[in-house]
């Protein structure tokens, strides 16, 4: 379980990246809310969202993560996912996900190319 996950905003080569730097759960899914609050705040033409180092995406993680993509939808953001973990890549799957993100597997390929 982790209480203190650390869930921030960096503006990486002009884009807001989301950091999810572990599991995304039940004890941890106000930080991943708050997360997505202050991305929201930024309204993004493009922002990515990087689950890189989340080895679990729980139900309540990816409930979320379909109501910023609903906002980004209605909003004209574009939204890109780094993801490389089997496991979480099965689940962004199943619940049919992967058919309207795009996924990379690091930051730097997710990043646009100037």
């Amino acid at each position: 379980m982790n209480h203190s996950l650390i869930v921030k905003v960096e503006i990486q080569h002009e884009v807001p990246v989301l950091l999810i730097p572990g599991d995304v759960t039940f004890q941890s899914i106000d930080a991943v809310r708050q997360g997505f609050s202050d991305l929201r705040l930024l309204v993004p033409r493009l922002c990515i969202i990087d689950l890189s180092k989340c080895n679990l995406l729980a139900s309540v993680g990816l409930g979320e993560m379909a109501k910023f993509l609903k906002w980004a939808e209605e909003n004209g953001s574009q939204v890109r996912l780094v993801c490389s973990h089997a496991q979480v890549l099965d689940v962004l799957e199943i619940s049919g996900m992967t058919s309207i993100l795009r996924i990379f597997s690091s930051l730097e390929a997710a990043l646009p190319k100037n």
